[in-house]
């Protein structure tokens, strides 16, 4: 469409011709990425995944145990147990 069809054609040719369901489709995507709510638990479950996947990787491998005794062995200190 050259200059002249957008002249002919009037102020708003294509919006004219865009069916009243991409429209409504339209708004409805431009509402629902703007709404903003439950993205944080989003966020804090996934951190919560990562850290579980951590704790449990660390749990039971080698160097998970060895890191595992050496902590036992702080608190044990610092309560006056050990």
């Amino acid at each position: 469409m050259g200059p002249r069809t957008l002249a002919a054609a009037g102020s708003q040719p294509y919006v004219d011709r865009v069916p009243a369901r991409h429209v409504a489709l339209w708004l409805a995507i431009r509402l629902r990425t703007r709404d903003a709510s439950g993205q944080t638990s989003a966020e804090y479950i996934g951190v919560l995944l990562v850290v579980a996947a951590i704790i449990s990787a660390l749990l039971l491998t080698d160097p998970g145990q060895a890191i595992g005794d050496k902590l036992s062995q702080i608190v044990r200190d610092i309560a006056g147990s050990g």
